[in-house]
């Protein structure tokens, strides 16, 4: 049985490993969206483009001088500066989570 103390620390070990999964998860997530965002701009689709990396990017709270996130928010500037329609509501994009294999 695990003293207060090393249960404490255990907590908090899982805790913070579970914070940076989900921070390098969606940073794995940032790529992915920014270099489809890239592609679907190259076809002239960008307001598709700016729908899927827009909530992405916004998600983040630091780390703004990473080169990833340098790249989506220059790609978003750029898209922004393009004239989007105002009005239409594109069908947001879902990326279906992998089958857990066993």
């Amino acid at each position: 049985m695990l003293s207060r103390r090393s249960f404490a620390e255990s907590e908090a070990c899982f805790q913070r490993s579970i914070r940076i999964a989900r921070q390098q998860a969606k940073s794995l997530e940032l790529r992915g969206a920014t270099s489809l965002a890239q592609l679907w701009r190259d076809k002239g689709r960008n307001e598709q483009a700016h729908s899927l990396l827009a909530p992405v990017y916004g998600w983040f709270t630091e780390g703004f001088d990473t080169p990833d996130l340098k790249e989506a928010k220059a790609l978003l500037d750029s898209l922004d500066g393009q004239d989007l329609p105002k009005k239409s509501n594109p069908a947001p994009f879902r990326i279906r989570p992998a089958s857990p294999r066993y």
